[in-house]
């Protein structure tokens, strides 16, 4: 697959709008946790994290300059992805920030480890072996996680060749088979206490996840019309990985409603990969149909969002994230 090149002028103004509202952050709600962890790497829960702290630490530097470290990596990963997804730099930091802004403050080894991930199923998808193994071992030794998502991909890969039903049937059964892991971590595995406060009722996670749903039961609809409207779209190997990353993750939905970390992890974080899927049929060679519609579902997906977070949500009593931001941007200095 060709690789979408953007100016070098784009790439320096994404990269700059993307670090500079974290440079200065000297909080965030899991900051204490991650110092502790910078101090005292033998309990950090992975090795990338506690190589760098002992390197860190080694030349007299603190938590802070980690910090700002991860955020670089997290900056260069997301922009090195906007060849392969063929998003424009700057859409792409709009909605880094505007989605994620306290996430990726909070969670910093999570957001590196993501986007390498995704960058990875690049990789094996082309048959880059070799490269997409070093991604890979890097990308887990940030966060484990992320192999889960992979093999979620690697899956779905194949299941995508597949006709509507037997895709349809493969998601339903992917997700009991993941809820009923997520049982059985719940009762054997002392680490789901940490989490413990992320998991809901059944409502609440159905709640939490519906825009979600919503959005992928579009992607899935829009590939079923296309490939009816435009059958060569089948050959057409970047349309066919972006659709793999924007469903493959549909498996974590269901176990998602009890423990919602699997939806705010390995599901809300593929909001700029549907956006891409979009924008990229929107830009494409199928039928005006097709790209009119794809239009519209972007159209919708704003919508959406901006009813969630300012209409939908604080009815419902849940409020925004806005009060954790406002604490972010108030420990802001250089």
């Amino acid at each position: 697959m060709e690789t979408k090149r953007y100016p070098i002028q784009s790439y320096l103004i994404a990269f700059l709008m993307l670090v500079l509202p974290f440079w200065g952050l000297h909080y965030t709600s899991d900051w204490e946790g991650y110092e502790y962890s910078f101090y005292h790497p033998i309990f950090s829960r992975d090795i990338g994290f506690s190589i760098l702290a002992v390197l860190f630490t080694s030349y007299g530097l603190d938590y802070q300059n980690l910090f700002q470290f991860h955020i670089l990596l997290i900056a260069l990963s997301y922009l090195n992805l906007c060849r392969y997804i063929r998003i424009k730099p700057l859409i792409l930091v709009v909605i880094l920030l505007y989605f994620y802004y306290v996430q990726i403050g909070n969670q910093i080894r999570y957001y590196l480890a993501f986007p390498l991930i995704l960058y990875s199923s690049y990789l094996l998808y082309n048959k880059s072996l070799i490269k997409a193994l070093i991604v890979i071992t890097i990308s887990i030794t940030f966060h484990k996680s992320v192999i889960i998502l992979l093999g979620a991909y690697i899956v779905f890969f194949y299941v995508s060749k597949k006709t509507t039903n037997t895709q349809l049937l493969a998601i339903i059964l992917s997700n009991i088979i993941v809820g009923f892991a997520v049982g059985l971590i719940q009762m054997y595995d002392p680490q789901y206490e940490d989490y413990q406060e992320q998991v809901s009722s059944f409502a609440g996670g159905l709640f939490n996840s519906f825009p979600y749903i919503l959005i992928i039961s579009w992607i899935f609809r829009l590939n079923q019309f296309i490939l009816r409207k435009y059958r060569t779209i089948r050959k057409d190997t970047i349309y066919k990985w972006l659709y793999i990353l924007s469903v493959g993750s549909s498996c974590f939905l269901l176990a998602g409603f009890k423990m919602q970390i699997l939806t705010n992890r390995f599901v809300a974080s593929l909001i700029p990969i549907w956006f891409a899927y979009f924008l990229y049929i929107k830009n494409s060679s199928v039928p005006q149909v097709c790209r009119i519609k794809a239009e519209n579902y972007i159209k919708l997906c704003i919508l959406l969002f901006l009813a969630w977070r300012y209409v939908v949500r604080p009815v419902m009593g849940f409020g925004t994230s806005s009060s954790e931001m406002s604490m972010m941007i108030n420990s802001y200095y250089l």
